[in-house]
């Protein structure tokens, strides 16, 4: 995947966390998941879709530990378990990343899907073999997170 589509993910998550929740997010090296990272530590996560001059999916991933004080740093909302609340947080993050980056991206056509969330320790995401997945991983006051990127160009992309 270049670059050029990379960063933007990279530095629009470092600035939501930072600006919105006041949380220090330190990126990590970005890697491409193959074979021998199949899946990940993660509890939870929300995924959205991407489509126009660009197609595929975004993701962040969360421990349930580090998903439960996601909706207090983003709305003051104390969660106890993954319920609606911690969901509805975690779909407003992916969402928000996902509408900044289109801003970064602003001579491109692209149309953004509804958020959803997969819960469950070690689940697995996972993307036609066509659409190469870069994994960024995060060090946080949240603990470990990570931003999974999985687009492609179409052929009427302008950038």
């Amino acid at each position: 995947m270049k670059k050029k589509y990379i960063d933007p993910f990279i530095l629009v998550t470092e600035n939501f966390f930072e600006k919105i929740m006041n949380i220090k997010a330190e990126p990590g090296q970005p890697y491409t998941k193959d074979d021998t990272h199949p899946s990940h530590p993660f509890d939870i996560s929300s995924i959205i879709g991407i489509m126009g001059d660009l197609l595929g999916v975004i993701a962040i991933s969360f421990t349930k530990k580090g998903a439960l004080k996601i909706p207090e740093a983003f709305t003051g909302q104390k969660a106890f378990d993954i319920d609606h609340i911690t969901v509805d947080a975690i779909c407003e993050v992916i969402n928000i990343i996902a509408g900044n980056v289109k801003k970064q991206f602003s001579t491109l056509t692209l149309n953004i899907a509804l958020p959803s969330v997969i819960v469950g320790p070690n689940h697995m995401i996972l993307c036609p073999a066509s659409i190469e997945t870069v994994i960024v991983p995060f060090n946080s006051t949240l603990g470990e997170f990570a931003l999974s990127i999985s687009i492609m160009e179409t052929p009427n992309n302008k950038l």
